[in-house]
């Protein structure tokens, strides 16, 4: 048994992100793509507008929920992410429509999962929820990365970019499980 739940729990919370992993992603995207079904998304070709998400989802899936967790998982979320924020710039985009978009995805997610929880949402799958929420702030700082990709590579060397913003993300795991004293 899990400490705050069962482990059946912590499975069922796992697999509801997990099983049927393309079906689920369809059904956020579809979500995200009634949440931004506006401009300046509306004046994208379909691939422009939604292109971008399925692979985005699925490395932070693999991330963050259903795979082990590894620095290769999650610098592939920050890859993809910044490949995304520079392709918005290239299409003219302004930057608050990455925010706009972090924003939709991530309540297309909280309601995919509120749907299928229900009221059984326990302590082990809100953890599950963190873990996937985290991955997204991380995918969203490597959108505004990309995005802003031409003003860093003036300060810096852009190659060392994704590499900085996995330490941080994993400085950050290693925060949380340390033990509080208190």
């Amino acid at each position: 048994m899990r400490r705050g739940g069962t482990a059946d729990a912590a499975l069922r919370a796992v697999s509801i992100l997990c099983e049927s992993r393309d079906e689920n992603i369809a059904e956020i995207v579809a979500e995200w793509q009634r949440l931004t079904d506006r401009e300046p998304w509306r004046s994208l070709s379909h691939s422009d507008w939604v292109d971008h998400l399925p692979p985005l989802l699925e490395a932070m899936l693999d991330a963050a929920v259903c795979g082990s967790g590894s620095h290769q998982g999650r610098g592939r979320v920050i890859d993809t992410a910044m490949q995304h924020g520079e392709h918005r710039r290239a299409h003219g985009l302004p930057v608050d429509v990455l925010l706009d978009e972090h924003s939709a995805l991530r309540t297309a997610v909280w309601q995919f999962l509120s749907r299928r929880l229900g009221p059984e949402t326990t302590k082990d799958s809100l953890a599950e929820i963190i873990r996937f929420d985290t991955a997204g702030t991380f995918a969203a700082m490597g959108s505004l990365y990309g995005y802003h990709r031409t003003e860093i590579e003036r300060e810096r060397d852009w190659s060392g970019e994704s590499a900085r913003l996995v330490g941080e993300w994993e400085q950050t795991l290693t925060e949380w499980r340390r033990p509080r004293v208190g």
